[in-house]
């Protein structure tokens, strides 16, 4: 496959995969083509059942408290920790 993209773009994409580690571009497109393939569509999602939504408020409750508390992660070390975390999946 070839994907044609102005110099510019292509430019902005040599920072950010450089940024998270990678040794080339075409590394850090093809992991976010293969992360972004196997999304689950939203429209085939089912609606979530009141213990389903009540553990999810829940959950986000615990991520402001820890937010709040000064536990969390930048986003470029979340992104380095998801990137990882994608390589092991996938590897």
């Amino acid at each position: 496959m070839t994907i044609h993209l102005p110099e510019a773009r292509l430019s902005q994409l040599s920072v950010l995969a450089s940024n998270a580690g990678y040794e080339s571009v075409e590394e850090f497109v093809s992991d976010h083509l293969v992360a972004l393939a196997e999304q689950q569509n939203p429209a085939d999602l089912e609606p979530m059942s009141e213990e389903e939504m009540q553990a999810s408020l829940e959950m986000i409750d615990r991520g402001m408290e820890d937010i709040a508390a000064g536990r969390y992660y930048t986003l470029e070390e979340a992104r380095r920790r998801s990137l990882a975390k994608l390589r092991e999946k996938q590897g």
